[in-house]
């Protein structure tokens, strides 16, 4: 197995070295980012840049798209890792779209790791992945080791901060609240990608075997823990994990106890349902408070250096007035 250094090759080529056919199959394209992925921004569906790039990929190469846009609103970099895992890759996509690094100025000390997670994985499965990184106001903690790790995967990077430098375009002109793009940001990274499109380079085969990892700790490993209520607690439908567990609404301040195996946990909750309040404790450790995000942060990272074995997590939620706050469950490493 191995990837794909461009969709240019793709077409001549598949990620496991059949010949390209379009009239054989279609072109399955999986998306994965934050709220600027899902299209917020744009003024309609025909707007997004997701759709306008499409449109590229189906005329350059002659297939029917087939696409399906696994984006989450306030996802970092960690949570792609168990997207990818537990939804992307199973639907068997032809090559990944993924925006990665954004936000990841929450959690500076793993977003290489993470993002380095993301790119093993696809790597690994063969499948081709393109790299997306958006202008923003919001911290650059990867961009340059990005590129580093795009160079060393066979990944290609989108850079719309440097292509948005090229064109000349300030970022109060293509962005209303300096994160979204609107309908002009939305066509300058479909610009970007037909450009990169038509200057690709000839594809060269990657290394059989997996490159040596550039950046520690090794977040592969990482994935969705579901929540396993106690008795009599008040369970829902997951938003984003669907069929893998039951969500927990929390309605009051309650305690509860989870299991976990890993050095690393987070905790997942659905849209408009963050909790107000948070504090936790480890095994026999004692208790922190977590700082509250904006409404749209549903991720949070608890710690990143445990020992890799087994332990016990003790959280107290308490929802916001009036507003139920509903937990999907565990990151764990």
């Amino acid at each position: 197995m191995y990837a794909v250094k461009s969709l240019l090759a793709l077409i001549a080529v598949s990620a496991w070295g059949a010949p390209w056919s379009p009239s054989t199959r279609n072109l399955r394209i999986a998306w994965m980012g934050t709220s600027i992925t899902c299209g917020l921004g744009a003024s309609s569906e025909a707007a997004r840049f997701t759709v306008q790039v499409e449109k590229i990929f189906e005329r350059r190469t002659r297939a029917k798209i087939v696409s399906r846009n696994f984006c989450f609103g306030g996802a970092h970099s960690l949570l792609q890792v168990a997207l990818l895992k537990t939804s992307v890759l199973p639907w068997k996509p032809d090559v990944v779209i993924a925006e990665l690094g954004t936000l990841d100025e929450l959690y500076k000390s793993i977003s290489l790791p993470s993002i380095e997670a993301v790119m093993r994985l696809a790597y690994g499965a063969g499948v081709p992945l393109i790299a997306l990184y958006p202008y923003t106001t919001y911290a650059d903690v990867s961009r340059v080791g990005l590129h580093k790790l795009g160079d060393l995967y066979g990944d290609d990077v989108i850079d719309m901060v440097a292509y948005d430098s090229k064109r000349g375009a300030a970022l109060e002109k293509i962005s209303n609240d300096g994160c979204h793009p609107n309908d002009q940001g939305q066509a300058l990274i479909a610009d970007a990608f037909e450009e990169w499109l038509k200057s690709a380079g000839p594809w060269k085969r990657p290394k059989d075997s997996i490159p040596n990892r550039m950046y520690g700790p090794d977040l592969s490993g990482v994935h969705f823990q579901p929540i396993l209520p106690e008795a009599g607690a008040e369970r829902v439908r997951p938003r984003l994990f669907d069929g893998h567990g039951y969500a927990l609404k929390i309605s009051a301040e309650q305690t509860i106890t989870q299991k976990f195996n890993g050095s690393l946990v987070g905790l997942l909750f659905q849209f408009n349902c963050v909790p107000g309040k948070i504090s936790y404790r480890i095994d026999s450790g004692g208790w922190s408070g977590v700082q509250i995000a904006p409404e749209w942060f549903l991720n949070y990272v608890l710690k990143t250096d445990l020992p890799a074995s087994a332990h016990s997590i003790q959280l107290r939620i308490a929802p916001k007035p009036d507003k139920a706050a509903v937990l999907e469950g565990l990151l764990v490493n």
